[in-house]
């Protein structure tokens, strides 16, 4: 049986969905953290226009290394999206299976060499990086496994633009206070993740309690202000402690927002923070878990202005802006 032909602007969106791009920028602001924390124990690193493209480069390769894994994770789950989620690219038959696997192989060798482009020292950390996406993806079904996996991505997500921007002092003991620096911010990361992960696995379940667990989101997305105590940190300005409340404060309200999607609350209550489009007292379990995934630029924008770094705290907001933007054309979970 010969399948329909797919015009270019259709397969130029199912490619789009098939890498999950609307969510890609998060990876981004986590390189962003990685390598602002790398800067603390050698402001030196920062060397103006050269950290500027050093930055942009490892951004570039956390996101090909997301999309990639990304695309391989659907390639693997095609029988199981046949029957669950026939929408989705591959198994809608706007892509094949060969060229999804092909593009995901690309993807992830790419944000590998970009990465030891800019230091080979970061070699190990994108091969586990690299390893830990292929384990996911081989294994996210067993939720034992999978959701420690996927978590463990995100948080080295963080730890290779570190080791990159650190170069060859990331080895040595004098890298020692940017790798406990880094555990301030990569440890709330991957508990948010687990929490946002096992909603996830039930999305297809508008009744699973499990959606309830976005409640708790709150706790890893303020975590990182703990970081304060740990005498690493430049001293917090009046600027910066302005900026970090406000950060906190659209934070909270996000995530808040978020679980109106996830849990049916009375329409009266609902219709007051819910856009008109959708019914009170509904569940999107899907919609609360793309807005907690996009709220991780709100929780990396917290985490640059601690690390001293308001202008990229500036550009992981836009970022946030531009996840939530594409959540409404191109589906991120």
């Amino acid at each position: 049986m010969s399948r329909a032909p797919v015009d270019a602007p259709d397969r130029l969106g199912a490619w789009l969905e098939l890498a999950r791009i609307s969510n890609a920028p998060t990876v981004a602001t986590n390189a962003m953290v990685g390598a602002s924390a790398a800067l603390i124990a050698d402001p030196t690193l920062d060397d103006g226009a050269s950290f500027a493209w050093r930055l942009l480069a490892l951004a570039a390769a956390m996101m090909c290394m997301y999309s990639g894994g990304m695309m391989l994770n659907d390639r693997l789950d095609l029988e199981i999206d046949r029957l669950e989620r026939p929408h989705r690219p591959i198994p809608s038959g706007r892509i094949s299976p060969p060229a999804a696997l092909n593009a995901s192989i690309a993807l992830l060798g790419a944000g590998a060499i970009l990465a030891c482009a800019v230091d080979r020292a970061a070699l190990a950390w994108v091969l586990a990086l690299a390893a830990a996406i292929v384990l996911y993806d081989a294994l996210h079904r067993r939720a034992v496994l999978g959701i420690p996996l996927l978590a463990l991505c995100r948080a080295l997500a963080m730890a290779v633009p570190a080791a990159a921007i650190s170069g060859r002092a990331a080895i040595s003991g004098a890298a020692d206070e940017p790798w406990q620096l880094l555990a301030w911010f990569a440890a709330p990361l991957f508990v948010y993740t687990v929490l946002v992960s096992v909603v996830a696995r039930r999305e297809v379940e508008a009744r699973s309690p499990a959606r309830w667990l976005g409640v708790l989101l709150v706790i890893p997305a303020l975590a990182p202000i703990a970081s304060l105590s740990s005498g690493l940190l430049p001293p917090l300005t009046e600027e910066r402690a302005f900026g970090a409340a406000f950060l906190v404060g659209a934070m909270i309200a996000w995530v808040a927002r978020a679980q109106l999607f996830a849990t049916p609350l009375p329409s009266r209550i609902a219709a007051r923070f819910l856009p008109r489009r959708v019914k009170p007292g509904g569940v999107r379990v899907p919609r609360a878990i793309m807005a907690w995934i996009g709220g991780i630029c709100l929780v990396d924008a917290t985490s640059l202005v601690l690390l001293g770094q308001p202008a990229l705290a500036l550009v992981a907001l836009g970022l946030f802006f531009v996840v939530t933007v594409s959540h409404a054309r191109i589906a991120g979970s």
